[in-house]
């Protein structure tokens, strides 16, 4: 039985990893448009700002970006430097 739980736990590690490197992707995307980390930023959180975007082009990639935070259940640090936006994903064991 705990070898199906941790095959179960691993898959679900590399599924978060697939949507951090997603997430990443489509942040670099609303960066390399907009060249502005504060908005890119807001885009993470601000459903109003993604639908007001008269760019549809930006639009599809906010709400992208939107979703993907939405659907991340592991804790994630995104970096914004030098080198363009990077997203981590935080592993979580249980206490027990």
């Amino acid at each position: 039985m705990k070898t199906i739980s941790i095959n179960k736990k691993q898959r679900e590690s590399d599924e978060q990893k697939k949507k951090a490197s997603e997430l990443e992707r489509y942040l670099n995307l609303a960066y390399d448009k907009m060249r502005n980390y504060s908005f890119v930023s807001q885009l993470m959180e601000n459903r109003e700002l993604i639908l007001s975007q008269t760019d549809e082009d930006l639009k599809r990639i906010g709400a992208m970006i939107y979703l993907l935070c939405k659907s991340m259940y592991f804790d994630y640090e995104v970096t914004f430097g030098e080198n363009g936006i990077t997203v981590e994903v935080e592993e979580w064991e249980a206490p027990f």
